[in-house]
């Protein structure tokens, strides 16, 4: 099925994009832009669409939320190790936030899917 190895596809891209965003050295614009709650946002926003974009895919709740609350916390943790980056629990409470706020969306997520795969067939 041609629909789902893009939409695997389009869920690695996203995935590696968000890996290369939590452990890339941060310019200083960047840095200044993301102090306090509005990195935790952003960490939400990120990790929400990351659980919609795998439980689309999957249509399994147990493996999405493993995919994106292991990635939130290896992440997090190599941050702490990073010179340039910086561990937080709010960021953490982002991601997990993120992680679990997709679960209203299941039922239009698995319509949206079935009507994406049923249109490119």
């Amino acid at each position: 099925m041609r629909i789902r190895s893009l939409h695997y596809a389009a869920n690695v891209v996203y995935t590696l994009a968000l890996i290369y965003g939590s452990l890339m050295k941060p310019s200083a614009s960047v840095s200044e832009l993301f102090l306090g709650y509005v990195s935790s946002i952003i960490h939400f926003a990120a990790y929400l669409i990351l659980s919609c974009l795998w439980y689309a895919y999957t249509l399994n709740v147990k493996s999405t939320m493993f995919i994106s609350l292991t990635l939130g916390f290896i992440l997090e943790i190599i941050q702490y190790f990073l010179p340039f980056r910086e561990f937080s629990f709010l960021d953490i409470l982002g991601n997990v936030t993120g992680s679990i706020m997709f679960l209203p969306f299941k039922r239009e997520l698995m319509l949206l899917r079935s009507r994406l795969y049923e249109k490119f067939r």
